[in-house]
Formats: structure tokens, C-alpha cells, sequence
């Protein structure tokens, strides 16, 4: 079985790879992902002196749209692809946005100190991170007290045909792993409470939709 440095290896190249045709068609999937977006800074509860972790932020968003509402604070956007976060670099020069730094890390070793942020948000990574309770407990040690934490992840292929799609044309270019019991793929975090088991874990409280809160 691959160890967990494998894993992040794999993804590391295989983002890598993609990122020039993912950066051609980012438009389309950032406006189609938008809602989502939404619905997670509004947990959040974003103030204007913030000072936030966007975890697997690809191509800067969330992370992106939260700088812009915390002016006078910072957003650090971090990622395993140093090519994915080059594209979110441009973004936000694109846009003016100057209270954003980038970060190439795994999730379940940030470089942050204890207590650094007052929001961690994840959208559409908790299901790729090799170990899912390592990643939590590190979310939980850089948030402040009172801070939230808010993550998204997949429902099941059969109800998500955006997913199901969009793996099908991956597939042409990249290997793509069947998935495997609790080893990273799209749809392990579909399972309701799958990510939930994760949070209570760390002391965290969850939300029954598809996105989830917690206070650390």
C-alpha cells in the first residue's frame, strides 16, 4: 500500500500536469463551483481584519473572494502544487488583491504556528488528504479560539454528474486510481458523517448539509 508521502507525491504530479489546462477552463469551473464558495464564507463569518487558511486552494478560491472581504487582514492560500497556486498568484494580481500570500504544504503538516487563524476553510480537498484525522487536528491546532472551519467535499457519482464528468476527462490524461476503501478519491467523503467522525474527533460540531462548520 502507498505510504502517505506517495500519495502526496502522486497528487503533487498529477495537479502539476493538469494545471495549464486546468488554468484554461478555470472561468468556467470557477463560476460553476461559485455557489458553493458562497455558501461556505457565509459560515465563515468572514471580518474585515481576518486572518484566514485556505487549504487546497488550487487556483485561489474560496480564498480569493474571502481577501477581498477582510481588507485589513490576510489570507494565506496554500497548496501540494506549486503550478496550481501560480495560476491563483495570477488571479489575484488580475484582480488587485494584495492581502494574499501562497503556501506549498500538505495539509497535515502546515508551517503555521498554534492559534494563527480565525477561519480554515477547505473546498473539495478533505477527500484527497492521505490521512483524514492528521489533516483535522492540524486545522484545529492553527485556528484561534472560537475559530470556524468550514469544508465541502462530494456527494456520490451517481448524484453528481459535474463529478462524474469531469473525472471521465481526467481520466484521458492522468491515471486515475479506482477508489479503495478510505484511500483519497472524489467520492470518500460522501458517506454522511463520513467527515463529521473526522471533526468529532478534535472537539469540532458539524453541520448536516454538504458543507461543515466547526468552532475549534
Amino acid at each position: 500500500m502507498p505510504s502517505a508521502s506517495d500519495v502526496r507525491d502522486a497528487q503533487r504530479a498529477a495537479w502539476a500536469a493538469l494545471s495549464a489546462g486546468w488554468e484554461r477552463w478555470d472561468g468556467v469551473i470557477m463560476d460553476q463551483l461559485g455557489p458553493v464558495g458562497a455558501a461556505m464564507i457565509d459560515r465563515l463569518e468572514i471580518a474585515e481584519d481576518h486572518q484566514h487558511l485556505d487549504i487546497a486552494a488550487g487556483t485561489g478560491e474560496p480564498g480569493l473572494s474571502i481577501a477581498k472581504l477582510a481588507p485589513n487582514g490576510r489570507v494565506v492560500l496554500t497548496d501540494v502544487a506549486a503550478e496550481m497556486l501560480d495560476i491563483a498568484e495570477r488571479r489575484a494580481r488580475a484582480q488587485g488583491i494584495a492581502n494574499v500570500e501562497l503556501n506549498v504544504c500538505s495539509a497535515d503538516d502546515l508551517p503555521f504556528d498554534d492559534g494563527t487563524f480565525d477561519g480554515v476553510s477547505v473546498r473539495f480537498g478533505y477527500m484527497f488528504f492521505p490521512d483524514l484525522q492528521k489533516a483535522t487536528a492540524e486545522f484545529a491546532r492553527v485556528l484561534k479560539p472560537g475559530g470556524r472551519l468550514c469544508a465541502s467535499v462530494w456527494v456520490r457519482a451517481d448524484e453528481n454528474p459535474w463529478t462524474t464528468i469531469a473525472m471521465q476527462a481526467i481520466a484521458t490524461e492522468v491515471p486515475v486510481a479506482t477508489p479503495d476503501g478510505d484511500r483519497p478519491s472524489m467520492y470518500r467523503c460522501a458517506a454522511p458523517g463520513h467527515v463529521g467522525a473526522s471533526s468529532r474527533t478534535r472537539g469540532c460540531a458539524t453541520s448536516p448539509s454538504g458543507t461543515w462548520a466547526s468552532s475549534s
